[in-house]
């Protein structure tokens, strides 16, 4: 029923802000770096965002010891999704954007840390910074495809909750933050009326970030597993950003370096890419769920050989994409 009441209210909270951004001129216009042809409406992913923090807030209601998490992680929450809608209505600079980002890292470690009375080390503080600030941005670095971004993360969810890595409060979020994303997707895949805009893509990563720490923190989600969930998002966006640090170029600027952009520019289809991806981290979770028992080296080294099969699959790609956009080779 609550599930069901998500896609319900996502769903009229993006037709409600489809009109709004219309009459507002919140738009994204064709242009040389947009794989659009038509005006289109950002920041429809501000439903998502909306029902996510006040699920949160309404957890925070409940368990005594897990209040002030739930509290913090919404506070994180409305920080990182906030940073996204007012980029997306362009009152923020790209520095207080990431400055923003950086807080609502932090009020993530409060909040496991506030579940875990405050035995957190170091070296686990800064990985769950680095997690939630390399999530955020991934996604949205990732959000530039028809449905690309929200079926990954809907996948990703289906995968913790097939696994039982999460506590039953956490579970809910999942739940609930994967209802909202199917009742934003038909207006966005496999037609875009709407983007997810910062505000969508900021919200999904958080929560992601958010729902893969306490499962790392909870003892039910293993790194290994944690990345081959994750492997499609991070292995595009990871290998991307890193091409463009080593060959010297503004990495933090907008760009249409990623393998889906490429291919989309080579006249593959939004479904077509994103059907692609879906396949990707599909298999990921069957093999996830075949190595859920396996603590330990077969965890590591089938994420080694996976890391290794998907930096083939992009290299490659990549290779063979520049001839043919070169016009080396026949088309």
């Amino acid at each position: 029923m609550l599930g069901l009441a998500s896609v319900s209210v996502s769903a009229m909270l993006t037709l409600a802000w489809m009109k709004l951004a219309h009459v507002r001129q919140w738009l994204d216009l064709p242009g040389e770096r947009r794989l659009h042809d038509i005006a289109t409406p950002r920041g429809g992913g501000i439903g998502i965002g909306i029902i996510a923090l006040l699920t949160m807030l309404w957890l925070s209601g409940f368990a005594d010891h897990e209040r002030s998490f739930w509290r913090w992680s919404a506070l994180g929450l409305l920080a990182c999704a906030g940073a996204g809608l007012l980029d997306d209505l362009g009152l923020l600079h790209r520095l207080g954007k990431m400055l923003m980002q950086l807080v609502s890292a932090v009020f993530l470690v409060l909040a496991v840390q506030a579940l875990q009375e405050g035995v957190l080390g170091w070296q686990s503080m800064a990985g769950m910074i680095v997690c939630t600030l390399l999530l955020v941005n991934f996604c949205n670095f990732m959000d530039g495809s028809n449905g690309l971004l929200t079926v990954q993360v809907g996948l990703i969810l289906v995968g913790l909750l097939l696994l039982g890595a999460l506590a039953a409060a956490p579970m809910l979020l999942a739940i609930v933050v994967l209802a909202a994303a199917l009742g934003f997707l038909p207006f966005n895949f496999p037609t875009a009326r709407v983007f997810l805009g910062d505000v969508g893509s900021h919200a999904l990563g958080y929560v992601l970030a958010l729902l893969l720490c306490r499962a790392w923190s909870d003892a039910g989600l293993t790194l290994p597993l944690g990345f081959l969930l994750l492997s499609a998002l991070l292995m595009d966006a990871g290998l991307t950003l890193m091409l463009r640090m080593l060959s010297g170029q503004r990495f933090w600027q907008p760009h249409c370096e990623h393998l889906y952009q490429w291919a989309l520019r080579l006249g593959f289809s939004h479904p077509r890419v994103c059907l692609f991806y879906a396949a990707w981290t599909l298999a990921a979770l069957a093999l996830v769920m075949l190595l859920k028992v396996h603590v330990g080296l077969p965890q590591i080294v089938a994420t080694g050989l996976a890391a290794l099969v998907a930096s083939a699959i992009y290299f490659g790609l990549r290779q063979h994409w520049t001839v043919r956009l070169s016009g080396s080779l026949p088309q």
